[in-house]
C-alpha cells in the first residue's frame, strides 16, 4: 500500500499522482513516499499484534495449568505410594504414570505425537522431584487417622479441575465439538488417577459412587458455558472453583460418613 505525505507533496493533485504507477517505486518530485509492510499472516489469516499477545498469553496459560496439573497429580501418586508402601523409585514411577498418564492419553486420542512430555521435558522434571519429596514428607506423616488418605483426596481433587481443563482447552484448540471437548476433558481429568489407582491394586475412584467422572464433566460444560459470557481466565476460575468446592464436599462428607 503506498503511503503518500501530502504536506510534503507542493500542491501536487493526489488523483494524478496516484494514476502514474510508474512512478510509485521512486520519489514523487519533493514527495516522501512509503510502502508499508503487509501484517504477518497467520493460519487463518492476517496476524495483528493484539492477536499475537492473545496466542501467547493461552499458551502460556496453558502451559502453566499444565505444570500446576503434573505436579498436583505427581504428589497425590507419592502420597499413595507412601500409604502402599512403595520404596522411593517405585513411588517415583507411580508419581510419573499419574502426572503424565491422562495427557498422554488426551494426546493419543486427538493424534498429537510425540506426546507433550516427550516434547518438553518440563513435565518430567516437575513430576520427579516433586513425586519424591512428597513421598519423604508423607512418610513422616503418623499412620492412622486417615491423614494421608485425605491429604491424597485433595491433592486430587485439584488435579482433576486442572486437567480437566487442561483438556478442554487442548481440545477447543484443535477445534473439536463442545460434546467432545467436554469428554476429551474428562478423559484427561480421571485417567491419571484411574492409572495410578490400578497400579496400586485399587479400585479407581472413577468407578465409585462419588462423582468423580460426573464433577469432571460438568466442569468442563462450566467452562464452555462461560466462554460465551466472560472472558476465558474468568471461565477458567469458575468451572476451577466449582469443581474443587463440590470435590472436597464429597471428600469432607464420605470422610465423616465413614465410607
Amino acid at each position: 500500500m503506498l503511503t503518500v505525505d501530502l504536506h510534503l507533496c507542493g500542491g501536487r493533485d493526489l488523483k494524478h499522482i496516484m494514476a502514474l504507477p510508474s512512478l510509485w517505486s521512486r520519489p514523487i518530485g519533493n514527495c516522501q513516499t512509503s510502502v508499508a509492510s503487509p501484517p504477518p499472516v497467520g493460519p487463518v489469516g492476517p496476524v495483528r499484534n493484539k492477536d499475537i499477545f492473545a496466542v501467547f498469553d493461552l499458551t502460556s496459560l496453558t502451559t502453566v495449568l499444565t505444570v500446576l496439573a503434573t505436579a498436583v497429580m505427581a504428589a497425590s501418586a507419592a502420597v499413595q505410594g507412601a500409604r502402599q508402601e512403595f520404596d522411593p523409585f517405585g513411588a517415583t514411577v507411580l508419581a510419573i504414570v499419574a502426572a503424565v498418564g491422562g495427557g498422554t492419553l488426551r494426546d493419543l486420542l486427538m493424534g498429537t505425537t510425540p506426546v507433550f512430555w516427550l516434547q518438553d521435558m518440563t513435565y518430567l522434571a516437575t513430576a520427579v522431584p516433586i513425586g519424591l519429596a512428597t513421598y519423604f514428607l508423607a512418610g513422616k506423616l503418623q499412620q492412622g487417622g486417615g491423614r494421608r488418605l485425605r491429604l491424597l483426596l485433595y491433592l486430587d481433587a485439584i488435579g482433576l479441575a486442572l486437567f480437566t481443563l487442561v483438556g478442554t482447552k487442548a481440545a477447543l484448540a484443535i477445534e473439536l465439538s463442545a460434546v467432545s471437548a467436554v469428554v476429551l476433558g474428562c478423559i484427561t481429568g480421571v485417567a491419571g488417577g484411574m492409572f495410578r489407582d490400578v497400579l496400586c491394586g485399587l479400585q479407581p475412584s472413577v468407578l465409585k459412587r462419588d462423582l468423580y467422572a460426573t464433577i469432571s464433566l460438568v466442569g468442563g460444560t462450566i467452562y464452555l458455558i462461560g466462554l460465551s459470557y466472560a472472558s476465558d481466565a474468568v471461565s477458567l476460575m469458575v468451572a476451577f472453583v466449582f469443581m474443587i468446592s463440590f470435590r472436597s464436599v464429597v471428600v469432607y462428607r464420605s470422610d465423616h460418613s465413614g465410607v
